[in-house]
């Protein structure tokens, strides 16, 4: 036998680091899942518990990763929980620039970006010095990330790791960065504030025990010494530790110091016992963790219940989401093994067992009052009979009572005990009856009854009745849109109130009464002296989400018309928002009837009640004379919701989220004589969160500063951590229309709103044209068409818009092609500044267009390069893909025997499509009744003898014109014809909303108008392609009317053609014809939250003549990174959400099998049927965090969903879109 010698190296290492080229490193199939997933750039995390080899495997992972010539970095945060966020951030930016060698003057780097947070720096620092000086993948480990769980500052760390991996879509930069972070800590742990998005980003790997067969460096170790025993050594080894990495490490480590012994399993075993289960051994290291991370635990007794019913044998169930189950497997003492719960090893199992777990769960009875124990444990379970059995029975019976009752007496005492219900505080003081109250409540037939039930009258002997009516109700009364609809309530309640002198009446009668002071003095435009209004209500009340939000809208305004460069008063209404979100985000679902109670974390610096003598200074002036702000403190900044429930007043004011869109300027109106009902609009959480949205969409001054001012993250957590900021800066930065409804019908194209004729433009074919060449038929299925060959759009006026006049303008309206094929192409700035020349000449027929006058041509530009690189960053919505030559076609009618589809031998203007364009309106009269009103019509030119209804040539071909208007087109190329329109109510398609509308119907939620444009063939068997515009009538002295100077000048100057939120939709079909061969993204309709889990249908027609699958669906708040090489047609690793249809091979995602529906390219003349079914995502209440899926796991705030289609050149297209709402005005 070998003389060994004590100074031979150490073959096994216990506890530590195991160096990348120790002998006895086991390599896992973790090792390969690891550094597969970190070069694929996925985000790792290795969260298991202590011992398992995670240091280690960080070692040779770095070796691996540097032998790739990738840059690595381990960062050990062991000790960070002592050191203040200052010491942290500064240390880990210098590991950062030491290790990677960043060229920063970091002294002069801090100092200059002082003002930043901490968290942003150290973005700031990745962004701009480390990936911008570092060429290829960088990898960051942090280690130990348990230690920061008491840090106060670790959820602002590690929502910033989330950022940077969420940000990959917007920065390619940060595709070469990954992290992993590995630790003693579950992923919900990481970010413990409930109002943020947990950390549920990432790939989890899981850390196992050594399996046998991947034991043989083990082996190899063991037989140094015992050459013939060592397989059996091993085996009684695993006996007791299953594998587990240092228990394994350890025993070997052991029997290798004594070589010359017989290491018979009596003897293992015997060694097992002295080195682990002896009372001596208690303090062993991985031993004294396990205890102390069950012993010291907050959540101590049910850990040992649960492991009790482990540890004897009966079968626990895997829950990733219980917390005890997850405390239980970090600390390592289970594990799971084929779906249950089991204790890890032997010597665990010996170690802490039904002795420990007895001594464990003894209690002091000498401190315990046993009657006192057993009167709570009593009185917990009269609590639970009388809210899960009494209450539902006694709330069912005044529901009952209220619903048989015959009058208003009746029906207001009903309401007011179904109010009075109050579940036994023992278990928490929610009330499931107030939903069924405002529900009630809302239901009344008409305006008088749901007056009546305020009625002082009918609560002479308890006055405290009435006023819980109240407060259930008033917080559901915003006046979203400054129709002031909820006004007369709001009064008579404060009337009714006066009746009483109870303090508490009082009170609220104040508050009421400078709510209503606010609103009157915003009618009146004097602003200054509303916000003081406001701040009065507001000091009463600060947790009214009703007040704020309308206070918000008063600063904003004040910012509006300020002169000064002074952000603070949008400081100061997104500071109102911000508060307004934090009820949003506590979860709360008014249809739950959760009462929001309070707490001084959410309440600014007012006082939550104000006594009499508070009271009487408030100067309360019903005259025009400013009211004092004196002792009124507006909310401060950055208030972040802490606890689950609200503090609302003095007597336990019961508040209520809100609605769904908010305008800034009174929308023109006309007011019915006879009051409505007020319907139950504001009542959920979707409706306050759509109102937020909608409300920063249409103030992009607001949004400008919330987007892009420093600290704001910190500063208003709550819009932040909602998803509305990610979503508004897609809107902004892509000056998107403002204020966009939740559903307005289907977008007329991408870009639409800027007046740009790119990839898309509308259609409609003559009703004699053949069909084999498109649908001109389609509208016939539309509900919404009023006539044969008609499609039907609506244009939508938000209530904000703070013009006079809408123009309405149509793209070559006509059905006539110039003869002309040479011309003079203009190249986008974008183009010229990547090197392609500014201009060039091209002819028609050269290429693949047609040179027959007959057939549209559209030449291309050579900007489509710039887009096919890589490496650009340039989208097609960037550039001017297209010169556009001629856009309609002229078509022979069918043959007799119904033969194939053909073009004349030549342009026959007799064929062209005559196409009626006709705006109208609807009207409500005093009596009730809806009228349709036609405002004007124009004719389309055909060029032969149907234009003599409007004689003269209006040169309308290839350019924008509204008819009628006193200048139809453009001062900068006015061709110097007029354009006739024919007047029914007005004389053109410049519509003045002040004189043109009387008696307009507005949306009495949103306080939004809409115009309507029906666009119907008369004759003629052609295609007219056409587009439709409508905005102020602003820029008709600088922005050209021929489309492609119009489509250079908005490229070349952004925000220059702006609709100011007005926006043409098509309502049930829309004709589209596609003017490229490659996919493209179009916008379908606007979708808000409220339609989360809901299905939208989506069809199309005739798609065929080069038409491609997929066809996807997406939305554009959502993260989506198309990818044509892909089979899905989108990268599945950077997309959070999306729906591929027609993938060769595969069954469609809503489970239509393959096969069953036609594939885009070839449904010639046919439904896609069944239509699309998506699903919208955001049902995060099914959602399993530890193994998401898209449809459950993805949060939606709303946004435009939109399709992917390749619809192939010059194909023409039918889309149809439904989903289940009510119906839209017609």
């Amino acid at each position: 036998m070998t003389n060994h010698t004590h100074e031979r190296p150490k073959y096994f290492v216990a506890g530590g680091t195991l160096s990348p080229n120790a002998p006895s490193y086991v390599k896992r199939p973790t090792d390969d899942e690891l550094y597969t997933r970190i070069t694929a750039g996925e985000l790792c995390y290795v969260l298991t518990p202590r011992q398992m080899g995670k240091s280690s495997l960080v070692a040779r992972t770095l070796v691996r990763l540097k032998n790739a010539d990738i840059e690595a970095l381990s960062i050990d945060l062991q000790g960070s929980g002592e050191i203040d966020e200052k010491t942290f951030y500064f240390t880990l930016l210098d590991e950062l620039q030491r290790a990677f060698r960043v060229d920063v003057d970091m002294e002069r780097w801090l100092e200059r970006t002082k003002n930043l947070s901490f968290s942003l720096r150290f973005r700031r620092f990745i962004l701009d010095y480390l990936l911008a000086q570092v060429e290829g993948r960088i990898v960051i480990f942090f280690d130990e990330i348990d230690t920061m769980l008491t840090m106060p500052f670790r959820d602002n760390f590690f929502a910033t790791i989330r950022a940077l991996y969420n940000a990959r879509s917007q920065e390619e930069a940060l595709t070469r960065l990954t992290f992993v972070l590995l630790g003693v800590a579950s992923p919900s742990e990481l970010i413990n504030d409930p109002v943020r998005t947990p950390f549920n980003i990432g790939s989890k790997i899981n850390l196992s025990e050594f399996e046998a067969s991947d034991a043989a460096p083990l082996l190899k170790g063991l037989e140094i010494d015992h050459p013939e025993h060592a397989t059996v050594i091993l085996e009684r080894v695993f006996y007791w530790t299953s594998g587990h990495p240092y228990l394994t490490q350890r025993l070997c480590l052991l029997i290798s110091e004594e070589p010359e012994k017989d290491w018979h399993d009596e003897a293992i075993d015997d060694l097992v016992y002295q080195t682990f289960l002896s009372e001596e051994s208690r303090n062993e290291g991985n031993i004294r963790f396990i205890q102390n991370g069950i012993s010291k635990s907050s959540n101590k007794r049910r850990l040992l219940r649960l492991y009790k019913n482990v540890y004897k044998g009966i079968n626990v169930k895997e829950n990733k989401s219980s917390v005890e189950q997850n405390q239980l497997l970090l600390s390592g003492l289970v594990t799971v093994q084929d779906g249950n719960l089991q204790v890890r090893n032997q010597i665990y199992r010996n170690v802490f067992d039904l002795k420990w777990i007895q001594q464990e769960t003894e209690t002091n009875w000498g401190v315990v009052i046993g009657v006192a124990g057993g009167l709570v444990a009593l009185l917990a379970i009269l609590a639970l009979l009388y809210n899960s059995v009494l209450l539902p029975t006694q709330q069912r019976n005044y529901e009952l009572n209220f619903l048989q009752a015959t009058n208003n007496l009746e029906r207001a005492q009903a309401l007011a005990e179904l109010a009075s219900i109050q579940p036994l505080p023992l278990l928490g003081n929610t009330s499931p009856s107030e939903q069924s109250v405002r529900e009630l409540f809302f239901g009344l037939e008409n305006w008088e009854q749901q007056k009546a039930i305020y009625d002082h009258h009918h609560f002479v002997e308890n006055p405290g009745n009435m006023l819980r009516l109240i407060q259930i109700i008033y917080i559901s009364l915003v006046d979203a849109n400054y129709t002031s609809s909820t006004t007369p309530l709001l009064t008579h309640m404060a009337n009714e109130l006066e009746f009483f002198k109870d303090q508490d009446a009082l009170i609220v009668k104040q508050e009421i009464e400078q709510w209503l002071n606010g609103r009157r003095l915003v009618q009146e435009g004097d602003y200054d002296n509303a916000l003081t209004a406001y701040n009065n209500a507001i000091s009463i009340n600060p947790n009214n989400p009703a007040t704020l939000f309308e206070r918000a809208r008063v600063f904003t305004e004040i910012g509006n018309t300020s002169t000064l460069e002074d952000s603070s008063n949008y400081t100061d209404a997104l500071t109102d928002l911000d508060r307004v979100m934090s009820f949003v985000l506590l979860g709360v679902e008014l249809e739950e009837g959760v009462e929001i109670t309070s707490t001084e974390t959410l309440v600014p610096t007012a006082p939550t009640a104000i006594g009499t003598s508070e009271l009487e200074n408030l100067e309360i002036d019903d005259s025009q004379s400013p009211l004092s702000t004196s002792g009124i403190d507006t909310p401060t900044p950055g208030i972040k919701v802490t606890n689950t429930q609200l503090v609302t007043s003095t007597s336990q004011l019961t508040r209520t989220p809100t609605p769904t869109i908010t305008p800034i300027s009174p929308p023109i109106q006309t007011v019915s004589p006879v009051l409505q009902p007020i319907s139950p609009q504001f009542t959920s959480r979707s409706q306050w969160l759509n109102l937020v949205r909608t409300f920063l969409q249409s103030e992009l001054m607001l949004t400008n500063v919330l987007i892009n001012k420093s600290n704001n993250e910190e500063t208003f957590p709550n819009l932040f951590d909602s998803g509305l900021v990610e979503l508004l800066t897609n809107y902004y930065f892509d000056q998107a229309p403002q204020n966009r409804p939740t559903t307005g019908g289907i977008y007329t194209g991408y870009n639409a709103e800027k007046g740009i004729i790119g990839t898309t433009n509308l259609s409609i074919s003559g009703p004699n044209s053949c069909t084999l060449s498109g649908d001109s038929f389609s509208s016939l299925v539309s509900d919404w068409a009023t006539g044969p060959y008609t499609y039907t759009y609506r244009i939508y006026i938000p209530a904000n818009y703070r013009h006079d006049v809408v123009r309405v303008e149509l793209f070559d309206p006509d059905s006539i092609n110039a003869d002309i094929n040479t011309v003079s192409i203009a190249r986008s700035n974008i183009a010229v500044s990547n090197g392609i020349a500014s201009t060039t000449s091209k002819t028609c027929g050269v290429n693949s267009e047609s040179s027959n006058r007959t057939q549209p041509c559209l030449l291309s530009t050579d900007e489509l390069a710039l887009t096919d690189t890589p490496t650009s960053n340039i989208s097609l919505d960037k550039i001017n893909p297209y010169w556009f030559v001629r856009i309609d076609e002229n078509r022979l009618p069918p043959t007799a025997s119904g033969g194939t589809c053909e073009v004349p031998d030549s342009y026959t203007e007799e064929l062209n499509t005559r196409t009626r364009y006709s705006l109208s309106y609807f009207a409500q009269n005093s009596d009730g009744t809806i009228i349709k009103v036609p405002l004007v019509t124009y004719f389309g030119q055909t060029g032969d003898l149907r234009d003599g209804g409007a004689p003269g040539n209006h040169l309308t071909d290839l350019r924008w014109v509204s008819p009628g208007a006193t200048v139809p087109f453009s001062t900068m190329d006015d061709p110097g014809v007029p354009v006739p329109a024919i007047a029914q109510t007005i004389d053109s398609f410049e519509v003045n909303l002040a004189t043109d509308l009387p008696n307009i119907m507005v949306d009495q939620v949103t306080g939004e108008r809409y115009i309507y444009l029906e666009v119907q063939s008369m004759s003629g068997a052609s295609e007219n392609g056409f587009g439709i515009w409508a905005g102020p009538p602003t820029h008709i002295n600088s922005v050209p009317s021929e489309v492609n100077s119009r489509n250079l000048h908005v490229l070349n100057n952004p925000g220059s053609h702006s609709s100011e939120g007005v926006t043409v939709y098509g309502l049930g079909t829309i004709a589209m014809n596609s003017n490229i061969d490659r996919p493209v993204d179009i916008p379908l309709i606007d979708v808000g939250p409220e339609m989360i889990g809901q299905t939208i249908s989506v069809s199309l027609f005739d798609s065929d003549s080069g038409a491609e699958p997929p066809i996807i669906f997406y939305f554009d708040s959502v993260t989506f990174t198309p990818d044509d090489s892909d089979p899905l047609g989108y990268n599945p690793d950077e997309t959070d959400w999306a729906m591929a249809f027609g993938v060769r091979g595969q069954d469609d995602p809503d489970g239509i099998a393959s096969g069953v529906r036609c594939l885009p390219g070839s449904c010639p003349t046919q439904w896609v049927s069944p239509a699309y079914n998506i699903t919208v995502p955001g049902d995060l209440d099914n959602c399993n965090f530890e193994n998401p899926a898209m449809e459950d796991c993805t949060p939606f705030v709303g946004g435009r969903l939109f399709v992917r289609y390749d619809g192939g050149f010059g194909d023409t297209v039918v889309w149809q879109v439904s989903l289940d709402l009510p119906d839209l005005v017609r």
